[in-house]
């Protein structure tokens, strides 16, 4: 019995030790989809925004940028989507789950789960208090 335990958590091990070192060399992608849903999965770089895009006019970035965001819409655990001039704001439909925000020049992502102001990072402080952010809702459920 103890050694299936050690098979156990010897795999459990690896597989994280796995994922955390995908992660570390892969730091602006982000699976899109059902988690049954296995074969449908997309991968959306925060990359992907500004590539090809670059020279278009305004209007066509927004529409690229509404495009991106709409693909939050149907992931589990998403209650709403939004979009400002920087930022898409994903809230999650946990309880406690905040929102994650996902610069659109390629920076990394960043969560806010529901916390009290005097333990919020700093820049979840900066974005939920400033007033240039002007959020256009993309879908809520």
């Amino acid at each position: 019995m103890l050694n299936k335990i050690i098979i156990v958590l010897v795999i459990f091990v690896a597989g994280w030790l796995g994922a955390t070192y995908y992660n570390s060399q892969n730091p602006n992608e982000e699976i899109i989809g059902s988690e049954s849903d296995t074969q449908n999965k997309e991968i959306i770089t925060n990359n992907d925004i500004n590539t090809e895009e670059q020279n278009s006019t305004t209007t066509e970035m927004d529409e690229t940028m509404k495009n991106i965001a709409k693909k939050y819409c149907d992931s589990i655990g998403v209650s709403e989507v939004y979009l400002s001039k920087d930022f898409i704001k994903v809230v999650s439909n946990m309880p406690g789950g905040g929102s994650s925000y996902y610069p659109v020049d390629g920076r990394s992502q960043f969560s806010c789960p529901v916390v009290a102001p005097g333990s919020m990072s700093e820049d979840c402080k900066e974005i939920t208090t400033s007033s240039e952010n002007k959020w256009e809702s993309i879908c809520s459920e």
